[in-house]
Parts: structure tokens; C-alpha cells; sequence
């Protein structure tokens, strides 16, 4: 998670400085990390209720 943080700190940072087209970058790293440890969590719980899938 801490890198989530550091990764949505650096977006809030280019937004309050102006940097939107660095803002917008950061922003899609964030959203592709979360999706990532989604898909992680996501196996886990099929892994351990597979009869509910």
C-alpha cells in the first residue's frame, strides 16, 4: 500500500503544481498498480472459497 501512497502523494503534488500532463501520468501508474493488487486479491479469495466460482 505504501507505494500506492507515495504514487497518489506524487499525483496530488503535480495537480497542486500545475503539472497536468504529469499529473494525468501518475494517475494512470496508481490506477494500474490498484488494478494489479485488485487481481492479486482477487485470486486469493477464489483460491480459498472455489466452490463459490
Amino acid at each position: 500500500m505504501s507505494k500506492h501512497i507515495d504514487q497518489t502523494v506524487a499525483y496530488a503534488a503535480a495537480v497542486i503544481g500545475g503539472k497536468y500532463s504529469d499529473a494525468t501520468a501518475k494517475f494512470d501508474e496508481s490506477k494500474a498498480h490498484m488494478m494489479d493488487v485488485a487481481d492479486i486479491l482477487s485470486q486469493g479469495i477464489i483460491t480459498q472459497f472455489p466452490d463459490k466460482f
